[in-house]
């Protein structure tokens, strides 16, 4: 391959290895918004559960009865705990995305080194070619002519 051919291909690799690297930066930055958005929805259902809870107590007159603040306490920390999770699920996918885009970016680091160490083994391969062809050793002259 010429190392006008190495450049060209060095070069694409390089653009596919950038192109790959945004993707994975967009999907590390949807995977976080994606946690943030679940941790709400549960939030929202905590909230709902709790109203609930605490509706149905007041019906029946016993809102203020410790049972029902404890069942009220309770459902506020599952709540808490499902938010949490919800989130560092969130961000443990975003980081696997951000490593992966890390792995990507160095993929890319290594495309260009191997493309100019090939160009150079190229240029060299081209310059031993030349002077293979253009220096020969000499046949030794024999003194005879023929003719």
């Amino acid at each position: 391959m010429s190392a006008v051919g190495t450049l060209a291909q060095m070069g694409a690799q390089q653009a596919q290895s950038k192109f790959q690297q945004q993707q994975l930066e967009k999907q590390e930055q949807e995977a976080r918004a994606i946690g943030t958005q679940r941790a709400r929805e549960r939030r929202r259902e905590a909230n709902l559960a709790q109203s609930a809870q605490i509706a149905r107590a007041a019906s029946v007159g016993g809102a203020g009865d410790p049972s029902v603040t404890s069942i009220v306490a309770e459902t506020e920390a599952t709540g808490a705990r499902n938010i949490a999770t919800e989130l560092a699920m969130g961000e443990n996918r975003a980081q696997n995305f951000a490593l992966a885009a890390e792995a990507e970016k160095a993929q890319a680091k290594s495309a260009k080194l191997a493309g100019f160490i090939g160009v150079g083994t190229d240029i060299l391969s081209g310059a031993t070619s030349l002077f293979d062809r253009f220096n020969k050793p000499q046949q030794p002259s024999t003194g005879f002519l023929y003719g």
